[in-house]
């Protein structure tokens, strides 16, 4: 069993190793694209585009995580008031999450991703 101070800890030291890492990504791709400068999006290699899709699906992950963890170590401290908020706030992010791997697998055009995108959204801005 972890203790709920260390399991926070590394909940968040993922979330904050999935923002270098989507962060460093943009650099990598900006600098591969003004390097190489390719003529025509075909160009740009097939691992570089699957990576910025995948990249923020771990950060949505870590977000979950984060608020997992928070809600373990808090739980005692809030009542109803505190437990559904952080419910909404978790429910809102894990549709988001459904929505964003719906869009990567299926591609943009599938509208059912959307409709998962907008009401996670709509949920986890009503928390905020």
């Amino acid at each position: 069993m972890i203790a709920p101070s260390s399991y926070i800890q590394w909940c968040g030291l993922t979330t904050i190793l999935g923002g270098i890492f989507y962060a460093s990504l943009g650099v990598l791709g900006r600098l591969y694209i003004s390097r190489d400068a390719p003529s025509e999006p075909r160009s740009v290699p097939p691992v570089l585009t699957f990576i910025e899709h995948i990249f923020p699906l771990f950060l949505l992950l870590g977000a979950l995580a984060a608020i997992a963890g928070l809600h373990r170590v808090q739980r005692e401290y809030y009542g109803l008031v505190g437990v559904l908020a952080s419910l909404t706030a978790f429910v809102g992010v894990a549709l988001i999450l459904v929505g964003s791997v719906l869009k990567t697998l299926a591609g943009p055009a599938f509208e059912p991703s959307l409709l998962f995108l907008i009401s996670g959204l709509l949920i986890a801005t009503l928390v905020s």
